[in-house]
């Protein structure tokens, strides 16, 4: 029994690796999901900023983080992370590059307020409400691929979380706002680890591995949320509730 347990984990393991995979296709879709989110969060258009999200395949990488912590293999964890890392940072470079394609070719008038869009707003300044998306996308994305289902539209909730922030962190450094890009930033970094600490904790009661060590990664990862989070209010870098977003 414990040996069909050990062999369907390693299976599933490998399954997980092969779509984490660095590729070209991966670096293309990332590129234009960025290009997307951009064009998306300038012209505050809900669809578009949606399709970044479906085209993004940025789970697997982020996933492969949790199975690697999981399964004991740091090398794993590791590649999962920097794939991710890639990925993501290729897609905020797309986003800055198409703000300043559309600032040169006057589609953005100049003088134009380039952080005055309440959908790029609520992407550089985020609360705990924020957190919901980066929950959802860890657990249900981890479950995904533990099936071996392989649906782009349930990786949607993971790119939810992460892209279209780090398009925001972009555009915001171009406009010179440290303050947003830094909230973009942050919005990012606490999205992605708390996909991987609900990543873990899922992977834990799947596979009814309790082991000590990546139950201590996933508390420490919400910890590290927390505090953030916490110094990021008490600073007023981020609002305690959501940016007002008027209707269309």
């Amino acid at each position: 029994m414990e040996g069909k347990m050990a062999a369907g984990d390693d299976d599933e393991l490998g399954y997980v690796v092969e779509q984490a995979s660095l590729t070209p296709r991966y670096l293309i879709y990332m590129t234009l999901a960025g290009v997307l989110a951009g064009v998306g969060l300038l012209s505050n258009s809900v669809p578009i900023l949606v399709g970044s999200m479906i085209i993004a395949p940025v789970l697997p990488p982020v996933a492969l983080v949790a199975f690697g912590v999981v399964h004991g293999q740091a090398s794993l964890a590791a590649r999962g992370a920097g794939i991710a890392v890639l990925g993501l940072g290729t897609a905020a470079v797309a986003a800055v590059l198409v703000a300043l394609l559309m600032q040169v070719t006057g589609v953005i008038p100049p003088g134009t307020e380039l952080l005055g869009k309440p959908m790029l707003e609520e992407r550089v300044r985020p609360g705990w409400w924020t957190l919901a998306a980066a929950l959802a996308g860890g657990v249900v994305g981890v479950v995904a691929l533990t099936e071996k289902k392989t649906d782009t539209l349930i990786g949607t909730v993971a790119a939810l979380a992460l892209v279209p922030a780090g398009a925001a962190a972009g555009i915001a450094a171009l406009a010179a706002d440290t303050d947003r890009a830094l909230g973009g930033l942050l919005l990012l970094g606490t999205n992605f680890a708390m996909i991987v600490a609900m990543g873990i904790l899922v992977l834990a009661v799947l596979h009814r591995k309790a082991a000590p060590l990546p139950l201590t990664i996933s508390v420490a990862l919400i910890a590290t949320i927390v505090v953030l989070m916490v110094m990021a209010h008490s600073t007023g870098v981020t609002p305690g509730q959501p940016p007002s977003i008027p209707s269309f």
